[in-house]
């Protein structure tokens, strides 16, 4: 569908990527489902004011991947893969960013948030759409915490998922906390009665770029090396305001694209006059 949606500007070799990249991870994926490695099937906790979820006799492992979905895309999608079956994953649970009065470009929370449910349900059970951030405007750190506060019965090792541009201690422009550091400082908070609870953090980098600096963490730190495509969503968003390339929309999945012209998002330009129905 988006390559009808692309036309001329499609190209067949980037989307046959997209399909063996995808492809490949779900099978390897279902080897680990086949062989026990993975239970997606799992459930945990993560929406306040939820009944308590009935724990499992085994540590559940779980990938928490903070994303502002703005709009979300095939590198979150492929990440999330990737990430699930090289670390066995039970599932990977997507935390959709809230309001943030520092971003002017950012899409509506409601809007932003449906696109995800939407387009994350069609991964299921592998994947799963968390509302724990709407209406706030906390971190992705501090929404992890939460999550495994609400789990206090349930051994979880969450696997703290995020682009390796967060891969530092404190931002270089404002000097405030970054991941590293926010991840320790939270260990550090919950302390002991995280250990006796099962609980344990390890963060997990998606390699967007070469990374030269090494930075001492006491944290378990993990990479996801080689991804098969690169965008951003920035990108996305300058493309369908015919303000970028075109062709780069190809990573853009079409559930998202129909929300989006659904809620008129991002002034989508000459795109906004192609229909669906007519491909």
């Amino acid at each position: 569908m988006m390559r009808g949606i692309l036309g001329e500007s499609a190209s067949r070799h980037d989307f046959d990527l997209l399909d063996r990249s995808a492809l490949a991870s779900l099978s390897r994926i279902e080897e680990g489902i086949r062989q026990g490695r993975s239970m997606p099937w799992v459930k945990v906790n993560h929406c306040p004011g939820n009944r308590a979820v009935a724990p499992v006799d085994r540590q559940v492992r779980l990938g928490v991947f903070p994303i502002s979905g703005n709009p979300l895309h095939w590198v979150h999608l492929l990440g999330g893969l990737i990430a699930m079956e090289t670390f066995s994953l039970d599932k990977v649970l997507y935390v959709i960013a809230g309001s943030d009065s520092r971003k002017p470009d950012l899409a509506p929370a409601a809007a932003r948030h449906a696109m995800a449910k939407s387009l994350l349900g069609l991964f299921r059970p592998l994947f799963e759409y968390s509302p724990i951030a709407l209406g706030g405007s906390r971190s992705g750190e501090e929404n992890l915490f939460r999550i495994l506060g609400m789990n206090p019965r349930q051994p979880i090792h969450a696997f703290y998922i995020a682009g390796s541009d967060h891969y530092r201690r404190y931002r270089p422009m404002t000097e405030n906390p970054d991941t590293i550091q926010k991840l320790e400082d939270g260990i550090a908070r919950e302390g002991r009665g995280a250990a006796d609870r099962g609980h344990r953090v390890s963060a997990v980098f998606l390699e967007r770029e070469r990374v030269v600096e090494q930075i001492p963490a006491s944290l378990e730190v993990l990479w996801v090396r080689g991804l098969p495509v690169r965008t951003s969503s920035t990108g996305i968003r300058q493309a369908l305001s015919d303000q970028g390339q075109r062709r780069d929309l190809y990573t853009l999945p079409f559930s998202a694209y129909m929300t989006i012209r659904g809620n008129r998002l991002y002034n989508t330009g000459s795109l906004a006059g192609v229909s669906p129905s007519a491909l």
